[in-house]
């Protein structure tokens, strides 16, 4: 067995930098490229960047968590967009989504769901929204 060190600090800098990400391009066709960061949900929530009103829905997302609804098929959209638009604008980092806003860009449902999917789970969570193979070396 081996003796546990410490993780050198370049080691976690590097680990939590932004990725630039492939998205679901636009329904145009245009490629939507963007440097992503994996916000922390739970910081989200302490920074009311997620309204208290919505963390009992985003609790439900967590493995184990509980949902606020008795029917699992039951999805309360007007909790979770809100949600996910406030990870969606935690996650993009260029363009940023202020960007996107002042110029009258709306990202697609699509698109939304892969920068959500991105922010739970990383590039595994893209493989949904992706028809060619990932590329194992573009972490």
């Amino acid at each position: 067995m081996s003796e546990l060190k410490v993780t050198d600090i370049n080691d976690i800098v590097n680990a939590t930098k932004p990725r630039i990400v492939e998205l679901p391009p636009f329904p145009d066709g245009t490629p939507f490229v963007a440097k992503l960061r994996r916000p922390s949900m739970l910081m989200l929530m302490k920074s009311g960047k997620i309204p208290n009103k919505l963390v009992a829905s985003a609790a439900g997302i967590f493995p184990g968590g509980k949902k606020k609804s008795a029917d699992k098929d039951e999805v309360n959209y007007a909790e979770i967009i809100p949600m996910m638009t406030a990870v969606c604008e935690a996650s993009l980092v260029e363009p940023s989504m202020a960007l996107l806003k002042e110029n009258d860009v709306e990202l697609t449902d699509q698109q939304i769901n892969a920068i959500f999917a991105y922010s739970q789970k990383g590039l595994d969570g893209l493989e949904q929204f992706r028809n060619v193979p990932e590329n194992p070396d573009n972490n």
